[in-house]
């Protein structure tokens, strides 16, 4: 479940609440255009539960983050600005979020679709452990994941951009 929580400089001068994705100040709705400057002074809450993520580098580096239970690799990884491309927003068209998980992860995890299987044979430096970070969400049973990042990937930088978090 997840709130909107408006910051205190803020909630002095009017009381706002949120009902169905609507914001309503003094219970009349706003138009369309004035919510975002509303959202913008509100601080995101989510009951999820936080979970660790141990992410490995190509030269072996590690770096450990904590990541909302529900979130798939790739968007950890964008949250966290670890260079994980995703080129194709998680729509299973490339392989350029390819990663490398435990053992006893993979097993416990779906049985991956045939077209994430087509997208894994584009991928360099497969593994038996090997899936897409879009298609792989983490939960509470994997807190203290550790994933790899490949030694090579097949991406889409262009004369060296790096993409930005979304």
């Amino acid at each position: 479940m997840q709130y909107y929580i408006l910051s205190q400089t803020r909630a002095y001068i009017t009381r706002y609440f949120m009902r169905q994705n609507i914001i309503y100040n003094n219970f009349l709705p706003l138009p369309q255009s004035n919510r975002a400057p509303y959202l913008q002074q509100c601080v995101y809450y989510s009951t999820n539960k936080l979970i660790k993520v141990t992410f490995i580098f190509q030269n072996g580096n590690e770096k450990v983050v904590s990541v909302e239970s529900g979130t798939s690799i790739l968007e950890a990884a964008h949250k966290n600005d670890i260079e994980l491309e995703g080129a194709c927003d998680g729509c299973l068209a490339c392989s350029t979020c390819h990663v490398i998980l435990e053992q006893k992860v993979f097993d416990r995890l779906p049985e991956p679709s045939e077209a994430e299987f087509d997208m894994l044979d584009l991928a360099p430096c497969l593994t038996d452990t090997s899936r897409l970070g879009c298609q792989v969400k983490l939960d509470e049973g994997m807190d203290g994941i550790k994933i790899k990042l490949p030694q090579i990937t097949r991406n889409f930088y262009v004369d060296g951009h790096i993409p930005q978090a979304h």
